[in-house]
């Protein structure tokens, strides 16, 4: 029998597994005296394959199975549990959040602003004066802008007219929160000093937005931001304010989860463990 598999005697092999018409297995014995050129394995191991698949059983021998089956057993269990994995967790599209598309065009629409407004508009308005110098007494912000003296009429409108329409920006970001809310998971089962040195950090970022820690006109940064039209409707809008409520966002956030327990228990069941 050995010889039809191109084996000739006068050695020992190890133990294995052979694979013949489908249906009956071949085993050598450890003591039987056969040698093995280096590719009768390889040819062996590709018969089986080919009686595999043609017949579809599976063959075993004293509870060994067969090593092509192993491998074709191994390849289906992955192959299932990937396409089990794509099922349970599409990709969501970004273009079917409507919050989020929110989020773009109001800061598609402040930017359009931003580029429309005159430089004299508080010189030739009053109704313009006096709105930013409400918004002024509310923002502390905006005053500081307007003492770097880099176009301040246009910053001090521009960042007034900003500020007015934060409730809506908060309004759509926090829908957009609560939409996407089973991602607050990893907040609660973070540990607590990661939370507060997040916190901290964000309550950092906005005190910085309000307050201009470190801003000084004479920068060339500070002349990007504030002095051109571009600058200050794309970028100054996402880091002086858009990022600003963001940060307030996170602080609500952490706040809630104090408030509804779930940072509380969550940090209890990680001890508990």
């Amino acid at each position: 029998m050995a010889a039809d598999f191109g084996i000739e005697a006068g050695a020992c092999i190890p133990e294995a597994v052979f694979c013949t018409d489908g249906a009956t297995l071949l085993r050598s014995h450890i003591d039987r005296p056969i040698t093995a050129p280096a590719s009768a394995g390889r040819e062996i191991h590709e018969l089986g394959a080919r009686h595999s698949a043609a017949s579809g059983a599976t063959r075993h021998l004293g509870g060994v199975q067969c090593p092509c089956d192993v491998a074709s057993d191994r390849s289906e269990r992955w192959e299932g549990r990937m396409n089990a994995a794509r099922v349970r967790s599409p990709k969501p599209s970004p273009w079917r959040n409507p919050f989020g598309i929110a989020l773009v065009a109001y800061y598609l629409v402040m930017a359009v602003v931003g580029l429309l407004i005159p430089d004299d508009i508080l010189e030739v308005h009053a109704w313009a004066r006096d709105f930013s110098d409400f918004m002024a007494s509310v923002v502390p912000q905006i005053d500081r802008i307007t003492a770097l003296n880099i176009k301040p009429d246009v910053n001090r409108f521009y960042f007034s007219a900003l500020w007015a329409t934060i409730p809506a920006l908060f309004g759509i970001l926090l829908l957009n929160i609560y939409r996407a809310r089973s991602a607050l998971e990893k907040v609660w089962d973070a540990s607590l000093i990661r939370v507060l040195l997040s916190m901290c950090g964000l309550a950092l970022m906005f005190g910085w937005t309000q307050y201009l820690w470190l801003v000084e006109p004479s920068m060339h940064l500070s002349g990007l931001l504030f002095g051109t039209s571009i600058g200050r409707s794309f970028l100054s809008q996402l880091v002086f304010c858009i990022a600003a409520v963001f940060c307030l966002a996170g602080l609500m956030v952490w706040c809630l989860g104090w408030v509804r327990g779930y940072i509380p228990r969550s940090n209890k069941e990680q001890r508990d463990a």
